[in-house]
């Protein structure tokens, strides 16, 4: 809802975007929803909110990380005193909202990416939030096994279990721990994906680490491989983590968790 207590997001692709040159889906992790686009050479990508409720809006940008990303992409901010040219370097902060600066808006506001030169220029999400609204939270967080915020314990092998997400699962036993762990301020419901294999374990724990302290889950994962499952809603003071625990002789899947973002 465009009021002056909620934030306004816009993801690639949805109503309010265009673009010139060519834009392809990029394979950059943790996107704002489905995923992300790049770019190269001169190629925009606009993003334009009308509806607005006249007033101050920080505004804030998400971007994937790639190692070809530009040190230096433009953004241009076109607001009631004119238009403002922020430089955000693309190579770090991926994953999340990354503050452009305050801008007094009338009934609408655009914002461009540009793409400049042979390095890659992504467009995820452009979020508006009424001035003193603080932070937006993230929609939705995906962290896939050997991506950023993971982290385990002895010895995981890539697993031959089929419809991985991405591009693999891993499998251990007889105690290894693999961790996700994120940046996370709100209430989430958490989802874990796995691949099946006969020697899973019908009996895997799965710790979450929330607001209120540690709850663990118990998941069969003989059954129900290849999709989101839902473990529970949590609220998250800042960072949520999520560790799988591979116990006895039976293999244990890690793969993928997301955080899916419960409106209040």
């Amino acid at each position: 809802a465009n009021s002056l207590s909620h934030a306004i997001a816009m993801d690639d692709g949805q109503a309010g975007t265009s673009f010139t040159g060519s834009w392809a889906r990029s394979a950059g992790p943790n996107p704002y929803g489905s995923g992300s686009l790049y770019a190269r050479n001169a190629a925009t990508y606009s993003y334009t909110f009308s509806s607005l409720i006249p007033g101050d809006y920080d505004v804030y940008a998400w971007w994937t990380e790639w190692p070809s990303r530009s040190t230096s992409v433009p953004i241009n901010i076109q607001h009631q005193a004119g238009t403002s040219t922020v430089t955000v370097n693309q190579r770090v902060n991926g994953g999340k909202w990354n503050f452009l600066g305050r801008f007094s808006f009338d009934a609408s506001a655009a914002v461009k990416i540009n793409a400049v030169g042979s390095s890659t220029t992504c467009a995820d999400a452009i979020c508006l939030v009424p001035g003193g609204g603080g932070e937006p939270a993230n929609r939705e967080i995906i962290l896939d096994d050997g991506g950023p915020g993971t982290s385990f314990t002895g010895l995981w092998n890539v697993s031959g279990g089929s419809s991985p997400y991405g591009t693999q699962s891993l499998y251990a036993r007889n105690g290894p721990t693999y961790t996700f762990k994120t940046p996370a301020s709100g209430t989430y419901r958490v989802h874990v994906w796995w691949t099946e294999w006969p020697s899973r374990s019908t009996s895997v724990p799965i710790t979450v680490l929330h607001a209120g302290g540690s709850q663990t889950i118990s998941v069969n994962q003989k059954a129900n491989g290849g999709q989101w499952n839902a473990i529970g809603v949590y609220t998250f003071d800042g960072e949520a983590t999520v560790t799988i625990t591979a116990q006895g002789g039976d293999s244990t899947c890690a793969d993928a968790v997301r955080l899916e973002l419960v409106e209040q």
